[in-house]
């Protein structure tokens, strides 16, 4: 199967604050180089239409409701994933929920996306991405403790008998783009969550009316927010190509992102630049399979247009329709902050 996309994934290097004030390009210098498509021509044309039309500053993600396979008395695991979902997404204000009115046309072709392994090829207007998914497991498990005396500084210390109850929970989540609808990411999260019951006589007839496991549910989710809000940051598309008319080793190529984001406080932005192959295994499901093409730089023109500056030796590797992705509040990497990124990890 032909390679269907390239995404060029945007992680954020804090910079000095002397590099703040960034110098715009002057596109006046550049003149077009012929670049293939990445696909069908006026595919990839139509999606960039679509997405300059967008204008949008906040992602929008169609919440469908989790549904649950595992079962646990007094416990709605779908219920209580799709609430710690709609919270956790909700946690930052640059995502937009949408789920209400879900299209019936929507659920069926998920439905049949995921039972075929095969997209076809719809598109929604109703969001930019669409998450949905499963509890597969809720158990809980209890832990007895007797009572116990330690002697300290001539002192005798008693702690009381105890029972413990823990809940595990394990959550697959799907993610999907919209514009077509298609597989985007799934993988699986667990969590925990304890109980403590103290000065009882045994485990025998402790109960927390399902608290635990209803916890360990949220904590799945919570635990792996990072990972999870990593696939809803802002994405744009590759539409053009150009190279300086005096420096011809220099190239830069125009995305449908806005200034709002890839800039902070008007610093230049380091990206990092993979390859997404999206293809089938034998069984007819898609793979996803990711390898890092180059570094480059976030540009922005007077018309506020959002360019990328790649080096003469990595342009090539990129065609028109690859798509650029923004990674927006992680943790410092070997003592660099990120200020757009949530996570270090953002590309298994």
């Amino acid at each position: 199967m032909k390679q269907l996309t390239i995404a060029l994934t945007l992680c954020a290097l804090a910079i000095s604050p002397s590099s703040f004030a960034q110098k715009r390009i002057n596109l006046g210098e550049y003149v077009e180089e012929p670049t293939e498509y990445r696909g069908d021509k006026n595919d990839v044309l139509k999606k960039v239409r679509l997405e300059l039309l967008k204008g949008k500053e906040r992602v929008q993600v169609a919440l469908v409701d989790f549904k649950s396979s595992a079962t646990f008395s007094g416990v709605d695991g779908g219920k209580t994933a799709t609430a710690a979902v709609k919270s956790m997404l909700l946690d930052g204000g640059n995502i937009e929920i949408i789920d209400r009115n879900i299209p019936k046309q929507l659920l069926s072709e998920l439905q049949a996306l995921e039972m075929q392994g095969v997209s076809q090829g719809q598109t929604f207007n109703l969001a930019q991405f669409a998450i949905r998914g499963e509890v597969l497991q809720m158990t809980q498990g209890a832990t007895w403790i007797d009572k116990k005396t330690v002697t300290k500084d001539g002192k005798e210390h008693t702690t009381p008998p105890s029972c413990t109850l823990k809940g595990n929970a394990t959550v697959a989540i799907k993610i999907y783009n919209m514009n077509p609808l298609e597989l985007v990411e799934q993988f699986s999260v667990d969590g925990s969550s304890i109980s403590n019951f103290a000065n009882v006589k045994s485990c025998q007839g402790v109960t927390d009316n399902g608290k635990s496991v209803i916890n360990a549910v949220a904590a799945a989710v919570d635990e792996n927010k990072n990972r999870i809000k990593n696939m809803f940051t802002p994405t744009g598309l590759i539409y053009e190509h150009r190279v300086h008319m005096k420096k011809k080793k220099k190239h830069i190529f125009a995305t449908t992102l806005s200034p709002s984001d890839v800039r902070s406080d008007g610093g230049a932005l380091t990206i990092k630049i993979f390859k997404v192959t999206k293809t089938k295994n034998s069984l007819g499901k898609q793979r996803i399979e990711k390898a890092q093409l180059a570094l480059g730089t976030a540009k922005i023109t007077d018309s506020d247009e959002v360019w990328l500056e790649v080096k003469h030796k990595d342009a090539s590797n990129i065609q028109l329709g690859d798509t650029a992705v923004v990674y927006s509040g992680c943790q410092g990497l070997k003592g660099i902050p990120l200020i757009k990124c949530y996570a270090v990890n953002t590309v298994k």
